[in-house]
């Protein structure tokens, strides 16, 4: 129920009047209370969505560095690598007939 001034100036529903007022008055209140706490609750909301945000972004910027370093060049681990006396030469073996005959 909202409060309207009388229109036409008179004062003989003046309890009335005030007993609306002051109804509405706490019908105001009340409605204040709980939207003070529930801007509260949306503020608390909204910083723990700021440092998810904050969070998320760091780790794209990670992602990002990651996918543009260059790869690894191609090259066999050292524990992998055989000692240089039991590498082979990189020829062919003595008599292996050639690729294209002429």
């Amino acid at each position: 129920m909202e409060w309207c001034a009388p229109r036409n100036g008179r004062a003989g529903n003046q309890g009335m009047d005030a007993d609306l007022r002051s109804r509405r008055i706490e019908e105001l209140e009340a409605e204040n209370a709980r939207l003070r706490v529930e801007n509260e609750s949306l503020k608390a909301e909204i910083q723990s969505l700021r440092q998810l945000v904050e969070q998320l972004q760091e780790r794209i910027e990670e992602l990002e560095r990651v996918a543009a370093r260059q790869a690894a060049p191609f090259r066999r681990k050292d524990k992998d690598r055989r000692p240089p006396q039991q590498q082979k030469r990189p020829d062919r073996k003595p008599g292996h007939p050639p690729a294209q005959a002429d």
